[in-house]
């Protein structure tokens, strides 16, 4: 059964940093996996950049 991550994935200056501190930003070990939960083949990371974690994910499609 496939595992679904949701991991927070933002650009450097998303709108959302006015809010919250300035974290996981793209293509950064912050907005990584961690290495003991690594993902498998048929597991699906969700990548977001909202405080909802499904908000326009395409997950509905599954």
């Amino acid at each position: 059964m496939p595992i679904i991550y949701v991991c927070d994935a933002h650009d450097v200056n998303d709108k959302e940093f006015l809010r919250w501190p300035t974290h996981c930003i793209k293509n950064t070990k912050g907005a990584a996996v961690v290495n003991e939960l690594a993902p498998e083949e048929n597991d699906f990371i969700v990548k977001k950049t909202t405080y909802e974690d499904f908000y326009d994910t395409g997950l509905e499609k599954f």
